[in-house]
Formats: C-alpha cells, structure tokens, sequence
C-alpha cells in the first residue's frame, strides 16, 4: 500500500466533519413541531434535525421533507381515510412534537471511525449527511457529501 493511500485510510470522521455551530439542527424529543420548523429556518441545515433525549443522547432524525409534509397537511389534497389505516399516516396527521415524526433506526458515525466508512455509508445507503455522535452519543457535528468530495478531492482518490 503506497503512503498517501495509507494517509487517507488512517484519517478520522472527527478531521472532516463539520462542527455543530452556533444553531444545531438537535432538538428535544419533546419539542414542538413548529418550533423545530422555527430551528431550520433560522439554521444552516437544509437535510434533516437530529432528536436527542433527556440526556442528550441521539435518538432519531426527522428529514426535513417529513416535516414540511406534516406542516402542510391537508393544503395540497385530500388524505383518503381509507389510506389513514397505515401507521405512518396516522403518525404523521396527527403528530404534534419531535418523537412523533423521528425516524428512530438512525445510521450514525463516530468521531473516531475511519473517514473510509463514512464515505462506504454515504455510497452503500445514498445517505447525504449522517449525524457524528461522542462516546457518550451525543451529536457533535456532521458529515456531508460535499465534505466527502472534498475529502476526496484533496487527497487525489479520483
């Protein structure tokens, strides 16, 4: 193995992440919809927020298309009551805080894993940022694919 392929394969999550900044897309599992949607306007994340617990601990995400749906339920058609049968549909009409729309098997890294499994996670699942999570799994940052195409980029992988 050629040294600067060995260089790249040393190299953490946490030298390439982006830290969380000044308004972090985390919110509480108890946060109110509209507050969470009051967070992404004034924020910087245009993907998803992350929901952490009482201990701050990540527990799910909500993406962002979810909420903008739940948001403007019944504007744009009519939902068939037939259709409301499903779980997720019951879920999302009548949700009112973070829990309600999180999704809960959340993919995410840790700051000490290997950039190479960030970039197989993105590849593999069409991921387009994952959440980054300490030892005691709290969200510190984030990854993205324009992070990972710099990363890239930098480091000739092309």
């Amino acid at each position: 193995m050629a040294k600067s392929e060995r260089d790249w394969r040393e190299k953490k999550v946490r030298d390439i992440m982006t830290r969380l900044g000044e308004h972090p897309p985390v919110v509480h599992v108890e946060d109110l919809l509209e507050d969470i949607a009051q967070l992404v306007v004034k924020s910087r994340y245009k993907r998803s927020v992350y929901v952490v617990d009482d201990e701050g601990k990540l527990v799910g995400i909500i993406m962002l298309p979810t909420l903008l749906r739940h948001m403007l339920r019944g504007q744009f058609g009519h939902i068939d009551p037939t259709a409301a049968l499903s779980r997720g549909i019951l879920d999302l009409m009548f949700s009112t805080v973070a829990h309600d729309l999180m999704k809960r098997d959340v993919v995410y890294l840790h700051e000490d894993d290997p950039v190479e499994k960030a970039i197989e996670l993105m590849l593999r699942r069409g991921l387009k940022d994952i959440p980054v999570v300490n030892d005691e799994m709290k969200v510190v940052g984030f990854v993205d694919i324009p992070t990972i195409m710099k990363f890239v980029l930098e480091h000739q992988l092309l």
